[in-house]
């Protein structure tokens, strides 16, 4: 509608559980609203319609850095904040391609994966991911912010070692 007005809430799934009501209550309060929630999770409120995000299509084993799949260039576009200077090229595209496919195509884990590009390299990463050391686990939860940066660097280093490493 022309008339309607619109909210976006993205990466929503933090505050889902506590600030659902406070989105049912604008959307009864006032019913030209339009809310748009990206979560994981449902607000498992009235109404609410949801759309699952499927996965990204996937390039051939023979893609080039001019013509990446959606897959290698979301990898590229987050590892690409972390690593300024991260680019596609003909060197590392056979890795990355390789890596998105692995991960399915689906976002989350190719977000997930990016985060590490500090660390460890496309080839590396997909490597890990093939020892199940459980790498992309993202563990969030209701943890005390001066305990967020210590815990999560501690439990991210003995989730990425092998189980020899760990004993």
């Amino acid at each position: 509608h022309a008339d309607s007005q619109f909210l976006i809430l993205d990466n929503f799934e933090h505050l889902a559980e506590s600030c659902a009501e406070v989105v049912q209550s604008l959307v009864e309060a006032k019913p030209d609203l339009r809310v748009l929630v990206t979560t994981r999770r449902r607000l498992e409120i009235a109404p609410e319609t949801v759309y699952q995000v499927g996965p990204l299509p996937l390039g051939a084993e023979n893609s080039s850095p001019e013509t990446p799949s959606a897959a290698a260039t979301l990898f590229t576009r987050r590892a690409s904040r972390l690593r300024p200077f991260f680019r596609l090229t003909k060197k590392n595209i056979g890795e990355v391609e390789a890596l998105v496919r692995q991960l399915g195509g689906i976002p989350l884990a190719i977000e997930l994966a990016a985060e590490k590009i500090n660390v460890f390299t496309p080839s590396a990463l997909a490597s890990r991911l093939a020892g199940g050391t459980g790498l992309l686990d993202a563990k969030r939860g209701p943890v005390e912010p001066r305990h967020r940066k210590l815990g999560a660097v501690i439990e991210w280093t003995f989730d990425s070692l092998d189980p020899a490493e760990r004993q």
